[in-house]
């Protein structure tokens, strides 16, 4: 199937215009095993950050998808949104900033399609009604010890019926984002409506660290957009440690603090391997 034959195809002139107007240098690929390899590597080539210092490589499809823990993330010609974006942060801010990432979808994801059930699951989910709709992978790009960005990968079903759904191999289930709009999903309209405004992420992770104003504002737009607050849930640390609890709060980079027989305990991807499963 070619890219003009794609159910919702992007106006990639358009794209190309706006996304430059945001400071991105744009590139398009119809196919490609990974964004998130391909954005690595456009960095490592020049040892930096373009030096407009912001980069947004998009997909149509995916051959190799990576998901968090090197899991697969599968897709269809054309039914997802697949973007890698790269911008530079201040390294520190790292768990922060991830955590405004996927507050910014979601919220980004609910202004554009009006689902104003879409949630994140922590520690790296967008989901609706407990299915999972999207997924987000931010991590440090490193040339030995050098730091040369952040890179941000984001991936939401779009185009899916149920059918095709469950053929996925997710461990609670998966779901799209035309199987709960109210109007027609324009994949370009969900894009560029992440974009903007993201490039000022970076700097409200560091205004985060000690401005308490801004760290109760996001906190409290984290909770309310969290599908775990306030739940019970079972969290796998590794292979062998499960607790079960209830999320009696989370907030910006720190996680989700659990209440369980054990005591009350946050946990953090960032200090652990986790996994979380709503219990019925």
């Amino acid at each position: 199937m070619s890219r003009t034959e794609v159910l919702d195809p992007y106006d990639i002139k358009d794209l190309t215009i706006t996304l430059d107007r945001l400071g991105y240098q744009f590139c398009y690929t119809p196919e490609t095993p990974t964004t998130m390899k391909l954005a690595e590597d456009h960095v490592r080539a020049g040892g930096q950050m373009p030096t407009i210092l912001r980069l947004a490589i998009l997909t149509d499809h995916q051959t190799q998808g990576i998901g968090r823990e090197g899991r697969t993330w599968l897709d269809k010609l054309g039914a997802s949104i697949l973007v890698n974006g790269v911008l530079r942060i201040k390294p520190d801010t790292l768990p922060i900033f991830a955590d405004m990432v996927a507050l910014h979808t979601c919220r980004a994801m609910i202004a554009s399609t009006g689902i104003d059930e879409v949630k994140i699951k922590y520690p790296n989910d967008l989901v609706i009604k407990d299915k999972k709709v999207g997924g987000l992978l931010v991590v440090s790009i490193l040339d030995e010890a050098e730091y040369l960005g952040t890179s941000v990968g984001i991936g939401i079903n779009a185009h899916y019926s149920e059918k095709e759904l469950a053929e996925f191999p997710t461990d609670y289930g998966a779901t799209a984002l035309d199987l709960h709009a109210p109007k027609p999903i324009s994949r370009q309209s969900l894009l560029l409506a992440i974009f903007d405004g993201f490039q000022f992420l970076p700097v409200d992770a560091e205004t985060f660290q000690t401005n308490l104003q801004t760290q109760q504002d996001y906190n409290n737009s984290w909770r309310r957009h969290s599908s775990l607050f306030n739940k019970d849930v079972q969290v796998e640390t590794d292979k062998q440690t499960v607790i079960q609890g209830r999320v009696v709060d989370t907030q910006i980079s720190k996680g989700i603090l659990l209440e369980s027989l054990f005591g009350t305990r946050w946990f953090n991807r960032f200090a652990t391997t986790m996994k979380v499963r709503i219990l019925d």
